[in-house]
């Protein structure tokens, strides 16, 4: 399998369908879903039950909160795919976003991480349509985080990264949240262990990276 996507949850749970909603509805379909819930206050394994006909799920509940990071460390864990994409659970991907994805991969087998753009959505779009929200109502016009027009290759922590900005990926966040899913490896592991990391600049874009490059000291 090539892509894991991995989402760590809280307590957002109609968010998280969201999300779910947008994965079921991708063309490319061979990817696995590992949720890791930090110990929500609802039944969130009965309530992804669903989609489990739609998507390959891999689902953890931990027993108790661990914090963000811990639990990022986690659902990483869970993954098989050649590939990892962190998403948060209050994400939406467009149609065809995975098809595009996959083939950056296979055109850039030389790279190692994918830095890829994202457009803002506000949540009062969303409230105005059933639940779960479906992607084909999506705006027509959204505002992308960057205005950069063309893709770019370069070195990351002395891997292979690609900055993919032409394909249209997932939404932002419905709501205002910090972002924290580009880490190099020393940095998640300070951050897993307490110390505080800053990461400006950095917040509203999503990656993605072979998951072998991934492993902590």
């Amino acid at each position: 399998m090539i892509l894991s996507i991995c989402i760590p949850t809280y307590n957002r749970p109609e968010h998280l369908l969201n999300c779910l909603s947008s994965l079921s509805l991708q063309s490319f379909k061979n990817f696995e879903v590992c949720i890791s819930d930090n110990a929500s206050d609802k039944n969130i394994r009965k309530l992804i039950s669903p989609f489990k006909k739609k998507l390959k799920i891999k689902f953890n509940r931990n027993k108790k909160n661990l914090g963000f990071a811990l639990n990022l460390l986690k659902v990483s864990s869970m993954a098989k795919g050649e590939f990892i994409w962190f998403i948060g659970d209050d994400d939406l991907l467009i149609k065809d976003s995975l098809k595009n994805l996959i083939k950056k991969i296979t055109q850039n087998k030389d790279v190692d991480f994918f830095w890829v753009n994202s457009f803002y959505l506000d949540v009062s779009h969303l409230e105005k349509f059933p639940k779960p929200f479906n992607i084909k109502n999506l705006p027509n016009s959204m505002i992308p985080h960057s205005k950069l027009k063309k893709d770019r290759k370069t070195n990351f922590f002395g891997l292979s990264l690609i900055i993919c900005l032409q394909i249209s990926e997932p939404i932002e966040p419905p709501q205002p949240v910090i972002r924290t899913t580009l880490f190099s490896i020393q940095e998640l592991s300070r951050y897993a262990s307490g110390s505080t990391v800053s990461l400006p600049n950095k917040s509203s874009m999503l990656i993605f990276f072979r998951s072998s490059s991934f492993r902590l000291p």
